[in-house]
C-alpha cells in the first residue's frame, strides 16, 4: 500500500519475481529525511540489498538534509535511531 501512496520514495528489489527487500524515505521539508522500513526476505538476507536500498535512499533526499534511520539493536532487540 504504502509503494502505491508514494512510489517516488519507496524502493524494493525483486528477486526470482518476488519483492524481497524494502525501504522508504519520507523527507519533512528540506532539512530532515527519515529511511525507515527497511525489510528484507529472512531467504534473501546477506546479500546486501538492505544496504544498497539505504544508499539509494540518501542519494535521493534533498542535498542538506539529514537522515535518519531506525535500526535494530540485535544485542538488545531494541531499535535505536541512527543519523547515517
Amino acid at each position: 500500500m504504502l509503494l502505491e501512496l508514494a512510489p517516488q520514495t519507496c524502493f524494493g528489489i525483486e528477486q526470482d519475481r518476488r519483492l524481497v527487500s524494502t525501504a522508504t524515505l519520507v523527507c519533512y521539508g528540506r532539512r530532515l529525511a527519515w529511511i525507515g522500513m527497511v525489510l528484507t526476505h529472512p531467504e534473501y538476507r546477506g546479500r546486501g540489498f538492505a544496504h544498497a536500498l539505504e544508499i539509494h535512499a540518501v542519494l535521493q533526499q534533498p542535498a542538506n538534509a539529514t537522515p535518519i534511520a531506525v535500526q535494530p539493536d540485535e544485542a538488545s532487540g531494541r531499535y535505536r535511531f541512527a543519523p547515517r
